[in-house]
């Protein structure tokens, strides 16, 4: 079982004794003795089964892989690059940066030399507590983005994470945690893809912090690509300070079972939270995706739209919160989930909500679950257009909304060649 693998990761876990990082560490290992998996049974959880994948016997261990393995996951853009394969950092094929405007280097390795911001915000949102799969990336918190951006800087370039499982020879359990800090009045954009190398089982089991400070901007995109027995968990929890802007898009086209959680909690006035999501299931694939966004002071704004389509033998889960604390008179707080089923084996459970203390507000949540409509398909096949192609027009128009929010550019690219290659290159895409 996942918890049982601990004890047998001893070296690669290990950290500098007396660090915070291994304070977290004991302090994790000693929650998992008094916690489980959630189960069914949870709430949070209900659509979500996650026995066979705690059952599973994974291996944490260093890949050979090299530069000629991995360069074509590579972009083909100027950007700063993290690499990671197994859950390890692989410095020989990053780009990293550290100089007097901005951080971007693995967490541990950044350590040394910026001990003082990690240990103030590292862990500070307690997202350890939360489940066993938090705790169980505390015990082994080592690798992962740091980022740092100064005040009043913006990076030149994008960041871009690239992570790989290499699963040629054997099952592959990874575990990531980002610590992400914009300063006051900076700019961030930092896209991450995940892979799969090999036909063997998976896990990546990733936990991100994000600190955006006063009249900063973060644009953050996650690409998850992967193969028919990988798993991704993933919880992101992000804080935003007065005036500040944060943009979150995550496109999911692929795995065994993917859970995405992301929290981001408005804690200054004037704060924007923009949360996109797409989701292109096929084949057994399960997509459960579970937001929250709290609104606990004045005059702040939120958009939420996350778009599904599901075909085969498919499930996804959609959960959307949207908290209005007593004090956060003037929100503006919009929700909602769209969701088209392909197969008739295919199944959706949606459950927007919201908790609104407060009475000066503008706040609307709904969702859609339904059939792609015959009249446009049969109106474009009336104009010779076969049905294969009518029905990708048709997908790809619903999917565009989505689309149209990735930036970088780069990184639209790329999701619009995934979601081309997911639609059978039925139709060229300008």
């Amino acid at each position: 079982m996942l918890k049982d693998i601990i004890e047998n990761f001893q070296a690669t876990r290990k950290v500098e004794s007396g660090s915070l990082l291994e304070k977290l560490q004991q302090k994790a290992l000693q929650l998992l003795k008094s916690i489980d998996f959630p189960t069914t049974e949870d709430e949070e959880w209900k659509y979500t089964n996650i026995k066979k994948l705690v059952n599973t016997n994974f291996f944490v261990k260093n890949s050979d892989a090299s530069y000629a393995n991995l360069s074509h996951f590579f972009p083909q853009t100027e950007c700063y690059r993290l690499v990671y394969v197994n859950g390890i950092f692989r410095e020989d094929l990053s780009s990293v940066l550290l100089d007097n405007n901005a951080v971007v280097h693995n967490l541990y390795e950044a350590y040394s030399s910026h001990q003082e911001i990690i240990n103030q915000y590292l862990d500070s949102s307690t997202l350890h507590t939360e489940t066993a799969f938090t705790a169980i990336n505390a015990a082994w918190v080592k690798h992962g983005a740091f980022i740092y951006v100064r005040r009043g800087k913006a990076l030149q370039k994008p960041v871009f994470l690239v992570h790989v499982q290499d699963t040629r020879s054997h099952s592959s359990l990874a575990q990531l945690r980002h610590l992400i800090i914009v300063e006051p009045g900076s700019q961030l954009s930092f896209v991450e893809q995940y892979y799969t190398l090999g036909q063997s089982e998976s896990l990546m089991n990733l936990v991100c912090e994000a600190f955006i400070s006063q009249s900063a901007r973060m644009n953050h995109v996650l690409l998850q690509t992967e193969k028919s027995l990988s798993s991704f968990v993933n919880f992101t929890q992000v804080h935003q300070a007065q005036q500040s802007h944060y943009t979150n898009t995550t496109l999911t086209l692929g795995g065994q079972l993917v859970r995405n959680n992301l929290h981001v909690s408005l804690e200054g006035e004037h704060a924007e939270a923009f949360m996109y999501g797409l989701y292109m299931l096929k084949g057994n694939t399960h997509a459960d995706n579970h937001t929250a966004v709290d609104h606990r002071v004045p005059n702040c704004h939120s958009n939420e739209l996350y778009k599904g389509l599901l075909d085969e033998r498919s499930t996804g889960v959609f959960n959307g919160k949207i908290f209005v604390r007593p004090n956060a008179q003037k929100t503006n707080a919009y929700q909602s989930n769209k969701n088209i089923l392909l197969s008739q084996q295919a199944s959706m459970n949606t459950k927007p909500q919201l908790e609104i203390w407060a009475d000066d507000v503008k706040c609307s949540h709904g969702t859609t679950t339904g059939a792609l409509e015959e009249e446009p398909l049969f109106y474009l096949q009336s104009r010779g257009i076969c049905q294969e192609k009518a029905r990708a027009l048709l997908i790809y128009a619903f999917v565009a909304e989505i689309l149209e929010k990735i930036q970088p550019l780069f990184a639209r690219q790329a999701a619009e060649q995934m979601v081309k290659e997911w639609l059978g290159n039925q139709l060229e895409i300008a």
